[in-house]
């Protein structure tokens, strides 16, 4: 049996967040959610994921600046060793 894929879900509207969790769990993944864009990168530095599903208009930061730090995650931690100063 294959592993599920982890897709993580942020919104900052509880309501949306929900359906998103339960179309997606009822369809096979393991979801994780965050309400905001802080807690989204706390998760996403600890937990492997398949993909970010991120709501754009969120206070404090928005989407474009989540997937900009999660990308710049991603960039360091696949770096090689000695590179990582």
């Amino acid at each position: 049996m294959r592993p599920k894929k982890v897709i993580l879900c942020v919104d900052d509207n509880e309501q949306e967040l929900s359906v998103l969790k339960f179309m997606l769990a009822t369809n096979g993944y393991r979801v994780l959610s965050a309400s905001a864009g802080q807690e989204a990168i706390g998760i996403f530095a600890g937990t492997q994921v398949d993909l970010v599903l991120t709501d754009y208009g969120m206070p404090q930061m928005n989407g474009s600046q989540l997937v900009d730090l999660s990308l710049i995650h991603i960039s360091f931690y696949f770096r090689p060793r000695d590179a990582r100063a």
